[in-house]
């Protein structure tokens, strides 16, 4: 059993000025991700069932810093009536990743929050120091919740035209 607070952890959070079905559509919708994140160059959807509420994909992402496309098999469950999502590493580099996101409406929009725990795994993990680690999960966590902020208004805006 894995105890989350022994992990280190990074979160983040964005106001979207968007409806929460849009917003949580775009978040369940992984294939589209590359369209709109950067450093995202694949997802590609290996099982799910069919209420989609578990989905089993393999997420190819570039890691600026380190040079490198990094790929992991991923799970994520969602609860489509609490509009949130559960999301875990079951193969990678990291010895444990796993996820939380919710969606909340808020006055003028949408509120989304990311908790993410991750636990270094590799002799080369611990060698770039947990300092930098920490900073590259904060960094890619928030510039998540950006993109598909910008996704979400994008859309938002050409529905209201």
């Amino acid at each position: 059993m894995i105890f989350l607070w022994l992990m280190q952890s990074v979160q983040a959070e964005v106001f979207i000025e968007a409806d929460e079905d849009l917003v949580y559509k775009v978040v369940r919708d992984l294939e589209s991700y590359p369209e709109f994140m950067p450093l995202v160059h694949e997802v590609r959807i290996l099982s799910k069932n069919p209420e989609e509420t578990r989905i089993e994909y393999e997420w190819v992402a570039q890691v600026p810093i380190l040079g490198i496309k990094e790929r992991s098999l991923q799970e994520v469950r969602y609860k489509h009536e609490t509009k949130s999502a559960h999301f875990w590493q079951k193969e990678g580099r990291l010895s444990h990743l796993e996820g939380y996101r919710t969606i909340q409406s808020v006055p003028g929009g949408t509120m989304i929050r990311t908790q993410v725990y991750f636990k270094l795994g590799s002799p080369f993990q611990f060698s770039l120091g947990k300092g930098l680690i920490q900073s590259l999960f904060q960094q890619n966590t928030q510039a998540t919740l950006d993109s598909i902020k910008k996704r979400c208004e994008s859309l938002s805006s050409k529905e209201t035209l």
